[in-house]
């Protein structure tokens, strides 16, 4: 993430939207009281980008991933992070085309679809 100041790039704003409109997907009736941090580790052509999506009672905040350690961390590279964005792949299909790995916490990882979706 660029410093305070610092121009940011259309890859990194372009990561914004995307994870802003996670976000706004969030639907806290879904997540039956649980919580956590997902993590994610975008590949871009500007090298790897870090954001994390924290899950706190009825609410989610996004950051630049420098908080609490996520409980799974979704790898990914941005085609694949905009494919799930569109509703064009699922995290499941990602995660067995090969397209999204995981580390951490699969089981939670998987929560991810559901509390962000469904892609419209």
């Amino acid at each position: 993430m660029a410093q305070m100041g610092e121009p940011r790039s259309g890859v990194d704003r372009l990561i914004d939207q995307v994870f802003d409109r996670f976000r706004q997907r969030f639907d806290p009736r879904r997540t039956c009281g649980e919580e956590g941090v997902f993590g994610f580790a975008v590949d871009t052509p500007e090298g790897c980008r870090h954001r994390a999506l924290a899950v706190a009672g009825d609410t989610v905040t996004v950051s630049a991933a420098t908080g609490p350690a996520p409980d799974a961390v979704i790898a990914l590279d941005l085609p694949t992070l905009l494919s799930l964005a569109t509703g064009r792949i699922t995290g499941a299909d990602g995660y067995i085309s090969g397209r999204i790995t995981i580390s951490g916490d699969f089981l939670f990882a998987m929560n991810f679809s559901e509390w962000f979706g469904p892609y419209e």
